[in-house]
């Protein structure tokens, strides 16, 4: 039996790794980012020549945003392998702040907290920025006990992170294989599933000092009442996934919280929120 693989490159890589990170959870497809994101490959046992032509699409769609953008795909056909193994295996392990995150293919690191991450077809390892930079910041803001609510939990990455740092956490996806890849993840790291559930936002029925979501612009400007909603007074609100060039429009949707910090991507192309709703009293 064969599979197929395409092997893709890009001068604005990120971009297109956001999106096919967000396909691949919809469907069996696995993506993986190579050495020094430099390309990115994705493995389906389904013929990818629809999804060729939607990249190609996509990438018409930014020429007016960025006029010297690049896209080359590469489509072979292989004998098959056990591909999703290939590619956890081929996850090196990072460090972010106090954070060793590895999968169960590398040795634990005893100088720092080890978060052992096996992300099967989930989104979320800690390497793409706009991971990261939630797990760099969260510290700074999280105090033992806070309630937290992980939107869009994926791997349950950030889950795991906020739990770690004293958090009293609640996790969710609308995806049936994150919830299931994360309840995975949950285990290897000691970290109860209690508060693991399939939906979103708006099936939580708590107040959280802390919200995390990372998703795309478009969900987040849609999730905004919900997030007000649940959110307690002089709450954090993180958002992430969020490419630059949507930056006004996810802040004029949530001018009912005041911007305590933006950070930016090295390449300019991400931007990551913290938002506060700040109540004088």
């Amino acid at each position: 039996m064969s599979y197929f693989e395409a092997t893709i490159t890009s001068n604005k890589l990120h971009i297109f790794a956001d999106l096919l990170n967000d396909m691949s959870n919809a469907s069996d497809m696995v993506v993986e980012t190579g050495e020094d994101d430099t390309f990115i490959k994705i493995y389906s046992e389904d013929n990818l020549d629809d999804l060729v032509i939607s990249l190609q699409y996509f990438k018409d769609s930014l020429a007016s945003t960025y006029r010297d953008i690049s896209l080359e795909i590469k489509q072979e056909t292989k004998n098959n392998k056990d591909w999703v193994l290939d590619f956890e295996k081929s996850i090196d392990p990072v460090i972010i702040g106090d954070f060793f995150i590895k999968t169960s293919f590398h040795k634990y690191n005893d100088d720092y907290e080890n978060i052992e991450i096996n992300p099967s077809l989930a989104f979320g390892t800690g390497h793409h920025f706009t991971t990261k930079s939630i797990i760099e910041t969260l510290p700074l803001y999280i105090s033992s006990g806070d309630k937290v609510l992980d939107v869009g939990c994926g791997s349950g990455i950030l889950s795991i992170v906020a739990s770690k740092l004293g958090g009293d956490v609640s996790s969710c996806d609308i995806d049936e294989n994150a919830i299931k890849v994360s309840k995975e993840n949950f285990s290897k790291n000691d970290i109860k599933s209690d508060n693991l559930y399939l939906g979103s936002v708006g099936d939580y029925n708590e107040k959280c000092d802390i919200i995390l979501a990372n998703l795309v612009s478009d969900v987040i400007i849609a999730l905004s009442s919900d997030f007000r909603s649940v959110l307690k007074d002089n709450s954090f609100l993180f958002l992430s996934g969020i490419l630059y060039k949507h930056k006004d429009r996810v802040l004029k949707k949530y001018a009912f919280l005041e911007c305590i910090k933006q950070i930016v991507s090295e390449d300019g192309d991400w931007i990551t929120l913290i938002l506060r709703n700040i109540i004088e009293k």
